[in-house]
């Protein structure tokens, strides 16, 4: 049976929000951004229990290039994606939106 893979409005927009700031910085760079998103993206739906667990049902996979990480939930019927956040912020930015 085929997952359904979920990306919640919270990730989504935190890709947006970091895409722009990479834009501002540097012409292209906000596209590189969302490139290497789409990368780490394409990897977790096709193997998402390859990427360790680093809090009760949360998975995290580390972005190629930048210091983000797509954390994720796994069951028998989806793979949801409910943040993309920077990896030196406070962790508490994701953990409290952790599925029970």
């Amino acid at each position: 049976m085929k997952r359904a893979f979920i990306i919640t409005a919270d990730a989504e927009a935190e890709i947006t929000e970091a895409a722009d700031w990479y834009h501002r910085r540097r012409a292209g760079l906000g596209a590189d951004f969302r490139a290497a998103v789409r990368a780490t993206l394409a990897t977790v739906r096709a193997d998402p229990l390859r990427f360790p667990l680093v809090l009760r049902s949360a998975h995290a996979a580390l972005l190629q290039r930048f210091p983000y990480q797509i954390t994720f939930t796994v069951d028998d019927d989806a793979v949801v994606v409910f943040a993309c956040t920077h990896q030196r912020r406070d962790p508490q930015s994701w953990m409290d939106r952790l599925p029970v």
